[in-house]
């Protein structure tokens, strides 16, 4: 796993709580200063490295983090080309989904609970 943090020429300040929560994952995590200004130029250069990671190893799972829905046509368009890639707004969605309860006696106990309510 490499986490890209990549930070703008304007970003001058870097919440504390990213730091630290980084900072277990030692050389994994890369910081990633670029110069320019102007709109989207940041976007620019996420995609940018984004293409330059793809080029090198397709068979890796990208993930951006951003609430710019600007990416999805990208993101698309890499899914169409066999690229796993998505676009997330919560670190909360890369954790482990839950089972649903598909067994009788798992219904059964949830139609229970129900009852009970």
């Amino acid at each position: 796993m490499k986490i890209m943090i990549i930070v703008g020429e304007n970003q001058t300040k870097v919440p504390i709580e990213l730091v630290q929560k980084t900072q277990p994952f030692g050389d994994a995590v890369e910081w990633i200063r670029v110069n320019g200004k102007g709109r989207n130029s940041l976007d620019f250069f996420i995609t940018f490295f984004l293409g330059k990671d793809v080029a090198a190893d397709m068979k890796k799972v990208f993930i951006i983090y951003s609430k710019d829905t600007g990416y999805d046509p990208l993101i698309n368009h890499l899914k169409k080309n066999g690229i796993k890639a998505k676009r997330i707004v919560s670190f909360q969605e890369l954790l482990p989904k839950k089972e649903l309860v598909t067994d009788e006696a798992g219904l059964l106990r949830v139609q229970e609970s129900l009852k009970k309510s």
